[in-house]
């Protein structure tokens, strides 16, 4: 079951097919009707002549209850199209009570046709191109010539082909560098807009400050990237010297048996040969083999200088008092 606005733009759409009209072209884009494309062409003898607008529609479900939302795709440089949503400044559009159910795409379409050659110039949403086109109308027509793109031709089976080609003559008017100059120095395309201007850029104190900055900015970022490749090559070092100093301890400590492994019985057992690599001896231990070795050639040469007889003596009493009092 289909909704009210599509039936209706349905029949709005086979009401354009039928019509010869070849400077209006609206057509559906998507399948529920809802949005659409169209093409103004400007009408002869008005500042837009031989100009192609392309807009854009978009309808609702309680269309035709409530107007669509009109945009253009290019936004032209005029007085009733706002320079930033590219809206079309219109009475039946903007104001609830002004619009008429009776109202078709083909009437919206045509209204626009009308604002855009002929604009009105009171209230306008683009103040800078309503100046320029009450101070000087034919350059005004060259600027905006220049800003919109040219029109496409027509293709076979498009909605509308005109039957002969339309010869379209432009005027070419020749004028001096400073009207040129000033005219181009006034209009929207060369002003930044007033939201965007920074207060500081022509403060030439800022200015330098900001140099000054930037030149820091760039030295501490050369800085910082040194010190980090340092401190990466100073990490890889300690990790390769704590490796070779592992590996050279394990070359020098040799293999040794553990406690459990040895046998604790008076009668010592044979075993295989084994090899071992004896660990180097500091200066404190040789110094303590030294003085155990000389310790030891004092005791020797103290046993030689014993008399044997008087030892024998002695050795001999003690044993006959020791069989006395076993009697």
């Amino acid at each position: 079951m289909y909704s009210k606005a599509y039936i209706l733009l349905e029949r709005e759409f086979r009401e354009l097919k039928r019509d010869t009209r070849t400077d209006i072209t609206a057509y559906p884009v998507s399948d529920d009707m809802m949005n659409w494309k169209a093409e103004i062409e400007g009408l002869p003898n008005s500042v837009c002549e031989g100009l192609v607008f392309y807009l854009t529609l978009e309808f609702s479900q309680e269309y035709n209850s409530a107007p669509p939302s009109v945009k253009f795709a290019t936004i032209p440089f005029h007085p009733n199209v706002d320079p930033y949503t590219g809206k079309p400044s219109i009475d039946i559009l903007d104001k609830p009570g002004k619009w008429n159910t009776n109202y078709t795409v083909l009437r919206i379409l045509l209204d626009l046709q009308m604002l855009l050659s002929y604009p009105v110039l009171k209230n306008p949403v683009n103040l800078e191109a309503a100046q320029l086109l009450i101070r000087n109308a034919s350059t005004y027509k060259m600027v905006i010539r220049e800003l919109l793109p040219p029109a496409l031709p027509k293709r076979e089976g498009s909605l509308v082909v005109p039957e002969k080609p339309q010869d379209r003559v432009r005027v070419i008017k020749t004028i001096s560098f400073n009207d040129y100059y000033k005219t181009w120095s006034q209009i929207a395309t060369t002003k930044v807009a007033e939201h965007s201007r920074n207060p500081f850029v022509g403060d030439p104190h800022f200015m330098g400050q900001y140099y000054k900055w930037k030149q820091q900015d760039r030295q501490n970022q050369v800085q910082w990237e040194s010190k980090f490749a340092l401190s990466k090559w100073q990490t890889a070092r300690k990790k390769i010297m704590a490796q070779e100093k592992s590996n050279h301890y394990n070359q020098v400590i040799g293999t040794y048996p553990s406690p459990s492994e040895l046998s604790f019985e008076y009668e010592i057992e044979e075993e295989e040969p084994r090899l071992y690599q004896i660990p180097q001896e500091w200066p404190e231990e040789q110094d303590s083999k030294e003085s155990w070795e000389e310790e030891a050639d004092h005791l020797v040469s103290w046993t030689n200088g014993l008399d044997e007889e008087s030892l024998n003596y002695e050795y001999f009493d003690n044993v006959k008092n020791y069989e006395n009092l076993g009697n």
